[in-house]
């Protein structure tokens, strides 16, 4: 991953999309463009958004519903800073007949020229690099105000990746594994929302609305029911977390989305074992189960383990042994399930 985004290459996006992100957003912070009309506000309810089953089903819902206090995300996290580009990119390819006559083309970075280091004979001694990129557009259109915020948004994601590059103390690969298990998820939640729900929907425009509002730190739009996370989660039905479970199916499950975003591993599926619970809390739910599990090294089936750690009675992160001070995140949408007691 690090070959790939060089600091070079990621200081030329985040002064790029600092620059235009400044150039679209002047005077368009919570313009007329970011608010549904009052009747139609006045009709949407929370079912009105289907989100079933997506990672961030639940984060999701409170941005919908402007409880923004319990999204459990940041403005400038990880998490939302790759749901909203996706979202962008999303509608972008789906709803490209919905965006209005100011849309602007997106953009992306590629190669200008390489440079490949060479000894006094000529012969190339280290692998080849992009030293010089440019700028390109993708045929992909969005709304001014929403790229601008998409573009700083993926600015703050490179600079985290600059910033450990260059700090000692920081993880460049730590930070690149969690980007890359974050973007993983955010791109599948985007293309399950719009296969969920039509371009034209109120509830759609609720959730982009309020997500520009909530990058932007703004005041959230709320339903008219007045609706939080709380009431509609209170809606669902309950699961005892502390009754017993399929922590193998659950763990081979998240090995198995996590693997997704592995670059040379294969994991293969239905191969863990040895679980054992090695902590509980106070309430008897698991805080700490460990697994042996088998993947696939150059062809070569060998053994692993990993450790899944819980808060609040959820999975929260994913310790390889080759990693394992580095937080995998595990997928939101099998932890919802795990919640619902479906394992």
């Amino acid at each position: 991953m690090l070959n790939r985004w060089n600091a070079q290459r990621l200081r030329h996006i985040v002064q790029t999309a600092l620059r235009r992100s400044a150039e679209a957003t002047l005077g368009l912070v919570f313009s007329g463009a970011l608010t549904v009309a009052a009747q139609a506000a006045d009709a949407l309810k929370a079912e009105s958004l289907n989100l079933d089953k997506l990672n961030y089903e639940k984060e999701l819902t409170a941005l919908y519903l402007g409880d923004f206090a319990n999204a459990d995300m940041e403005p400038e996290s990880g998490s939302f800073a790759s749901v909203f580009p996706s979202y962008v990119t999303t509608f972008a390819r789906n709803c490209a007949g919905y965006l209005p006559s100011n849309r602007v083309e997106i953009t992306k970075q590629e190669c200008a020229r390489e440079s490949t280091p060479v000894n006094v004979y000529g012969n190339p001694v280290g692998p080849t690099t992009c030293v010089e990129y440019r700028t390109v557009g993708t045929g992909l259109y969005a709304k001014p105000e929403l790229l601008a915020i998409s573009e700083r948004l993926q600015a703050l994601q490179g600079g985290q990746l600059i910033g450990d590059f260059f700090n000692r103390s920081g993880d460049p690969m730590a930070t690149s594994r969690k980007l890359t298990d974050v973007l993983l998820l955010a791109n599948d939640d985007m293309n399950k929302l719009f296969g969920l729900n039509r371009c034209d929907s109120q509830a759609l425009q609720r959730l982009e609305d309020n997500m520009a509002r909530f990058a932007q730190g703004g005041t959230p739009l709320r339903l008219a029911s007045g609706d939080t996370l709380a009431d509609v989660m209170a809606r669902k039905p309950k699961h005892d977390l502390s009754k017993p479970a399929d922590h193998a199916r659950l763990i081979d499950d998240l090995i198995t989305e996590n693997s997704k975003g592995w670059a040379f591993n294969r994991y293969i599926r239905g191969s863990v074992g040895n679980v054992n619970v090695r902590s509980r809390d106070a309430q008897g739910r698991p805080q700490r189960i460990s697994a042996n599990y088998r993947f696939s090294q150059m062809g070569q089936a060998v053994g692993g383990s990993v450790e899944l750690a819980f808060q609040k009675g959820l999975p929260k992160c994913l310790y390889f042994f080759d990693a394992s001070s580095t937080c995998r995140v595990p997928s939101p949408r099998i932890a919802n399930a795990y919640e619902r007691g479906e394992y």
